[in-house]
């Protein structure tokens, strides 16, 4: 019997020639800490909010299972969607079936007459807030980044799919600093494929634009605030090598992935007439995740509480940036997101996913997230 483990060894195997580049730099004016380490923190944030709600639905339906921890991984040839499985009764390869709880075994016996539903269409739709707080001496801010992506995808061969996705994001930062606010909105656009390489083991890749727009304030101390605004253009991607395996009605699940992000802000000119020059953030990051969870029958589905860890790690990280005399910002090479999820299989072509996590070992930094999945399968 295979084990999560070797099927890790594999992902690793599989990903680990991804490398890049990860810095941050600005000029030194008006906004200094807001361009140098604010920005590229919201960058991070929403690019790794949308990446990731798509990564969990690629790595999923790229299997045929309707939502990440919530189905069987299937020998490829046999059918599966959603939480139906119905069994290819001409494959003769033990070592690759399904192990199956005693419920679904039940489920996913042909019924006379009666073929199993071809499932190659999903819409869906995710969205996460996250809450985020640095206490750098010189360079506090504290506040939330929100994001919304829907998307589209479809089975174009029995082992791929293809999809596109489009999002909105929102972000209202505090900087206690200077006592100021950065504001930030965009929209997404991001194709994306999934493919299964065997019933355990399956591959996703994402590439995104973004169109961003920033609103800075901040007290000078006197009767009026300096405003200043900017746009700027945010091209984002990711890759996941995914291994499942399934004892009874325990799933484990590991990945290994990349992420880039690369967002050039056009500069601009605030109320007080000072250039605030072009910045830019260009950032890579190794990411491993290890999930584990437990199915549970219901009569209306599914139910798969799960628990996961992941791993990051910047190649190379951010480099500090310099707050005030004698002050720069703190950056970390390593990270790790500890969360929890819910996910459910309802009606077999329905599927919903409620999540949370904490990201920690950053120092002076926090951040904590909530999500909410859901898929339609047809």
């Amino acid at each position: 019997m295979r084990t999560i483990f070797k099927s890790f060894g594999l992902v690793l195997i599989g990903a680990s020639s991804f490398s890049s580049l990860a810095m941050a730099s600005a000029a030194p004016n008006v906004c200094p800490v807001a361009e140098a380490v604010v920005v590229p923190d919201v960058a991070r944030q929403g690019a790794s909010a949308t990446v990731g709600m798509i990564a969990d639905r690629v790595a999923s339906a790229a299997a045929g299972i309707g939502m990440v921890g919530s189905s069987t991984p299937v020998k490829l040839g046999v059918v599966a969607s959603c939480g139906q499985v119905a069994l290819n009764e001409e494959s003769s390869d033990s070592a690759f079936q399904p192990r199956l709880s005693a419920a679904e075994t039940t489920a996913a016996k042909p019924q006379p007459n009666q073929t199993a539903p071809a499932l190659d269409n999903g819409i869906w739709m995710s969205t996460t807030a996250t809450w985020l707080k640095k206490t750098d001496p010189k360079g506090e801010f504290s506040g939330s980044v929100e994001t919304a992506v829907v998307g589209f995808d479809r089975k174009v061969l029995p082992d791929t799919i293809v999809g596109i996705a489009t999002g909105a994001e929102s972000a209202f930062i505090r900087t206690a600093y200077n006592r100021g606010t950065i504001r930030g909105k965009s929209i997404s656009i991001s194709p994306y494929v999934g493919y299964a390489f065997t019933d355990w083991l399956t591959w996703d890749a994402t590439l995104g634009h973004a169109w961003v727009y920033y609103n800075y304030t901040q007290d000078n101390g006197a009767t009026s605030e300096i405003l200043g605004q900017s746009h700027a253009n945010r091209w984002f991607g990711s890759t996941d090598l995914t291994a499942t395996d399934r004892i009874e009605s325990t799933i484990l699940r590991a990945a290994l992935g990349y992420l880039r992000v690369s967002e050039v802000d056009k500069g601009f000119i605030n109320t007080s007439k000072t250039r605030v020059a072009t910045s830019s953030v260009n950032m890579g990051q190794l990411r491993a995740t290890l999930t584990a969870g437990y199915e549970f029958a219901a009569p209306w589905g599914i139910v798969t509480p799960n628990a996961f860890v992941r791993l990051q790690y910047e190649v190379p990280h951010q480099g500090a940036a310099s707050l005030a005399t004698g002050y720069v910002s703190t950056t970390d090479t390593t990270s790790a997101v500890f969360g929890v999820s819910v996910d459910t299989v309802i009606d077999k072509v329905w599927t919903v996913s409620m999540f949370g996590s904490t990201e920690e070992f950053r120092q002076n930094t926090s951040a904590r997230t909530l999500g909410l999945n859901a898929r339609y399968s047809f």
